[in-house]
């Protein structure tokens, strides 16, 4: 076989094989062009649906850290209230021991005084009752000492003797 025959043989051989490769090989380059064409407004898409997200993201966070913040103030403000009315409490009971104590030592002086005078209108009315009961010339002579007893008593006013 002749060189020039063989080039020309193996050159429609190579044309036939090469032809169809680069034909799917340009097909290939534009379909995906193609896609890459039409994949564009997909991700662009997909960037803004990330944006969104990522702002919802922050906000929801945003909505937990004010409701955390909220909480501890109202928890801050209901202590405030709760140690004012502990304080308020401790006052009224203080001030009310106070008065217990004030009048209770009142109290106890009107009664040592009227025990005072209980105890003294007792001997009065005993000593009164036995010089009744002496002898009718003891008692006159003894009258004068028991009118002035009974009139210190401080029953005179309500009760005369003669």
């Amino acid at each position: 076989m002749d060189v020039s025959v063989s080039v020309s043989l193996l050159q429609d051989e190579l044309a036939s094989t090469i032809e169809p490769a680069v034909k799917a090989a340009l097909h290939t380059v534009l379909c995906a062009g193609e896609l890459k064409t039409a994949l564009k407004p997909l991700q662009d898409k997909l960037e803004s649906f990330n944006k969104v997200k990522e702002e919802c993201d922050k906000t929801a966070e945003d909505i937990k850290k004010q409701a955390q913040q909220t909480e501890r103030q109202i928890k801050e403000e209901f202590e405030t209230l709760h140690q004012f009315l502990r304080d308020e409490e401790k006052a009224r009971i203080a001030a009310l021991r106070g008065e217990e104590e004030q009048k209770g030592r009142i109290m106890k002086e009107k009664i040592k005084k009227l025990t005072r005078e209980i105890s003294s209108l007792s001997d009065t009315i005993r000593g009164i009752e036995q010089e009744l009961e002496a002898e009718d010339i003891f008692f006159l002579q003894k009258y004068k000492d028991t009118k002035s007893r009974y009139v210190r008593s401080g029953l005179s006013s309500s009760l005369v003797l003669y």
